[in-house]
């Protein structure tokens, strides 16, 4: 009789991939910097404000990785 897995090794086994497909908050930091630098340079880098183009990139990233 071949036997099942422990629910909780499954459950593990699977959030433990789920972490492996995440970014780190490094990662997810540096798209962001880098997002709000293009946005930045777009301009020029006159006028603007460099919190909002901060703001707006990690909102522009976070929409995308919640969608992958």
């Amino acid at each position: 009789m071949a036997s099942k897995a422990h629910p909780s090794k499954v459950t593990n086994a699977r959030k433990s991939s789920e972490k492996n497909k995440r970014l780190s908050l490094e990662d997810r930091e540096a798209m962001i910097a880098e997002a709000a630098y293009l946005k930045a340079a777009e301009r020029h880098f006159s006028g603007g404000d460099c919190m909002q183009d901060w703001l707006d990139a990690e909102r522009e990233i976070d929409s995308r990785l919640s969608k992958s």
